[in-house]
């Protein structure tokens, strides 16, 4: 009987240590994000990863290493990522009838450094561009790229669900890995309720890709305008939680 009791005063100890772990949050300051290339703050707290002329280039990045992959059990750890992002096309003139030049589109981006050129990367990628050289099933797409620039798995978002990326409309998208589950998913929504069904999901076992995972990675986003493209790419919120810690960005 005693050994009973004793079981269940462990059971409630250890409910409680983990309800209190799940209510774990910490806010991050803007000066906890590093801005690369182009990118910039808004006076209201929003990150413009490109300006709007063309060629423009820009970074957003954590400033700590997160750790990822959990080596002593041959796993990744499960997150997700849940932000609000714009892509507004800029004009050719002054005429609104002209003809838009879209940008590339934006990434959210896990890689072991900040300077994503050079190191190993995993992104989901927004991309607002055509190119059949990079193997592009059109210019509105979702892609997931494992140190390569070719997708490894894409989906059209405006032919899957209607979502037109490159519109200028505050988006709200969820990017989620479970682990146990060994599957990749994408939600996207222009309120700021998840819906029901992902308008995108792969399986994507993280742990048999630890070539490209250090057991620490750098999160953050990115966003390109080609030579003779140019849109505006914004991130206005963004919270990203793994394990049982909620990190919120207060970026807006």
């Amino acid at each position: 009987m005693s050994s009973s009791k004793s079981l269940i005063c462990l059971l409630v100890i250890l409910l409680c240590i983990l309800s209190s772990a799940f209510n774990s949050v910490a806010d991050i300051p803007m000066n906890e994000i590093t801005l690369l290339g182009d990118a910039y703050f808004q006076e209201n707290g929003a990150i413009f990863l490109t300006s709007s002329l063309p060629s423009s280039v820009g970074r957003a990045i954590y400033n700590h290493p997160i750790r990822l992959r959990l080596s002593s059990w041959n796993s990744t750890a499960s997150f997700v990522s849940s932000f609000t992002f714009l892509i507004t096309p800029t004009f050719n003139s002054d005429s609104s009838s002209s003809p838009p030049l879209i940008g590339d589109g934006l990434t959210f981006v896990i890689t072991d450094q900040p300077n994503i050129e050079k190191g190993m990367y995993i992104v989901v990628e927004f991309g607002t561009s055509f190119d059949s050289s990079l193997e592009d099933i059109g210019d509105n797409h979702i892609g997931i790229n494992v140190n390569l620039v070719l997708s490894v798995e894409s989906v059209n978002s405006s032919t899957t669900m209607g979502f037109v990326l490159k519109n200028g409309k505050r988006t709200t998208g969820w990017i989620e890995y479970d682990d146990s589950e060994k599957i990749l998913k994408v939600w996207l929504s222009y309120t700021n309720s998840k819906p029901v069904q992902p308008i995108h999901a792969t399986r994507c076992d993280l742990s048999n890709v630890s070539m490209y995972l250090d057991e620490f990675m750098f999160v953050g986003f990115t966003a390109s305008n080609r030579k003779g493209t140019s849109a505006k790419h914004v991130i206005e919120n963004w919270v990203f939680t793994i394990g049982v810690t909620i990190m919120y960005f207060k970026i807006h």
